[in-house]
C-alpha cells in the first residue's frame, strides 16, 4: 500500500491522539508512516511516552530516562525542545507532577483581556474596574445579575431613574447569545448602573456588622 500523503499539520495531530480516539483510516495511515520509517517510529514512541507522563503525572520519575531516551535518538526535532526543558526543568516537573498548574491564573488573565476588549475605544479604567470587581455576580446567570443590579437600584427611591435602569437591564437580559456581550456593555454604560455599583464597592468594606442590617442608603 502507497504512503499516505499527510501535510504535516495532519501528521502531528495523528502523533498527539490516542491511538483508540483514531479512526480505522486514521489507524491505517498513522501504521504506514510508522513501518516506512524508523525515525518517524521513534519519533511516535517519545511523544507518546511524553504524553503518558503529562496524563499520568509521573515526571518526577520518568523525565530524566526521557530525556536520555531524546538525546540518543539523536533527533533534530527535539532540539530546542529538550533545551528549554533544561533551561526551567524544576518548574517542568512540578507541571508533570503535581496537580496545581497555572491554569486558573492564565484563565483570569484571558478574562481581564476579554473585558477590556469589549470596551475598547469607549471605556477607561473606571469602567474597567467595576466590571471586573461584580463581573463575579454573573457567574450565578446573568439573570441573578441584573435583577440583584435592579434591586440595589430600588435602594435609591428615586422611581423614574430606576424604571430608566430596569430598561436597560430588560434589553439586556432579552439580548441573543451573540450579542449579549454587547447588550451586558450597554448596561454597565448607564451612569445610574454605574454609580450604584462604585456606591456599593466603596461602602461594602466600611460597613460594620450592625449598619449592613439597616436599610440601604447607598445615595444618601
Amino acid at each position: 500500500m502507497a504512503l499516505p500523503t499527510l501535510s504535516a499539520s495532519q501528521t502531528t495531530w495523528l502523533f498527539l491522539r490516542r491511538r483508540a480516539d483514531l479512526k480505522q483510516e486514521e489507524q491505517g495511515q498513522l501504521n504506514l508512516l510508522l513501518q516506512a520509517s524508523p525515525k518517524a517510529k521513534t519519533t511516535y514512541d517519545l511523544v507518546e511516552a511524553f504524553l503518558h507522563m503529562l496524563g499520568e503525572r509521573t515526571g518526577e520519575d520518568q523525565l530524566d530516562a526521557w530525556l536520555k531516551e531524546v538525546e540518543a535518538s539523536q533527533l533534530e526535532a527535539f532540539t530546542s525542545f529538550i533545551t528549554s526543558i533544561q533551561q526551567d526543568k524544576d518548574a517542568v516537573v512540578a507541571g508533570l507532577t503535581l496537580l496545581w498548574s497555572t491554569g486558573p491564573l492564565e484563565g483570569h488573565i484571558n478574562r481581564l483581556k476579554l473585558i477590556k476588549r469589549q470596551g475598547y475605544g469607549r471605556a477607561k479604567f473606571d469602567l474597567l474596574r467595576l466590571r471586573v470587581l461584580h463581573l463575579h455576580e454573573a457567574k450565578r446567570g446573568m439573570k441573578d445579575s441584573f435583577e440583584s443590579v435592579a434591586r440595589r437600584l430600588e435602594c435609591d427611591g428615586d422611581r423614574r431613574r430606576f424604571e430608566s435602569a430596569l430598561g436597560t437591564i430588560a434589553r439586556a437580559k432579552a439580548a441573543p447569545i451573540k450579542g449579549r456581550a454587547e447588550a451586558e456593555m450597554s448596561m454597565w454604560e448607564d451612569p445610574f448602573i454605574r454609580l450604584a455599583m462604585a456606591s456599593t464597592a466603596e461602602s461594602s468594606a466600611a460597613h460594620s456588622p450592625e449598619s449592613s442590617r439597616t436599610p440601604c442608603r447607598m445615595f444618601a
